[in-house]
């Protein structure tokens, strides 16, 4: 059901889809998934939504880590109180990835049922 939902909502919205259209000047779909930026970046992927101390003190070295990186501006303090703002920021980078053509390419080891999610494949942010 959950699959037949998205498959109705990407055809309603009549846009591009990446990887099967390539960046155009607006409207390419792509699929992020903010844990697998955090993994390939090495960092805690798991366990940062939520208002636990742990889960706060992941979510600091994750926004300590970007904004070392990036000018973060008004959005740090969204991202300190909410998992989600910090995922809006880090889905981003999937398009990041697939506009400067910096993905990380698909392995053998991986299904072959799963979409291809755009992971940006650079640890260093060079925006």
């Amino acid at each position: 059901a959950m699959t037949s939902a998205c498959l109705t909502l990407l055809y309603e919205a009549a846009c591009p889809i990446w990887p099967w259209d390539h960046f155009r000047e607006r409207g390419l779909l792509v699929e992020a998934f903010p844990a697998a930026q955090l993994r390939l970046w090495d960092l805690p992927h798991v366990g940062y939504n939520g208002d636990s101390s742990d889960a706060l003190s992941k979510r600091q070295v994750l926004i300590d880590f970007l904004s070392n990186r990036m000018h973060l501006g008004p959005y740090k303090e969204k991202m300190e109180k909410s998992a989600d703002a910090l995922d809006a920021v880090l889905c981003s980078f999937a398009a990041i990835a697939v506009t400067t053509n910096h993905w990380v390419e698909t392995q053998e080891k991986w299904p072959l049922d799963e979409g291809l999610i755009a992971v940006y494949s650079k640890v260093s942010i060079d925006l």
